[in-house]
């Protein structure tokens, strides 16, 4: 979803979330609805001091419990969770 591309045969490493964020930035402004385009390090920084840990782990274990239970358990046999949140 947001993560950066492989890097290229040869290349040493993949571009930086940042680079990779500037890259796509008009399409992430456009779908995401960001009038102000891609929000800054520190607004994103601001906003994960804001949240709740344990009501944060709360919620996702029930979403992630959730997801399993709709998909009769695949999203641990076929990495299903993985593909949806774009790490693999």
């Amino acid at each position: 979803m947001f993560r950066p591309p492989p890097p290229r045969p040869g290349q040493a490493s993949s571009l930086t979330g940042e680079e990779c964020g500037k890259a796509k930035e008009d399409g992430f402004t456009e779908q995401l609805g960001l009038e102000n385009g891609i929000p800054s390090h520190d607004t994103f920084g601001n906003v994960f001091a804001a949240i709740d840990t344990e009501a944060f782990v709360r919620c996702f274990s029930r979403w992630v419990t959730d997801l399993a239970n709709l998909t009769s358990g695949e999203v641990w046999d076929n990495n299903f969770l993985l593909k949806i949140l774009g790490i693999i």
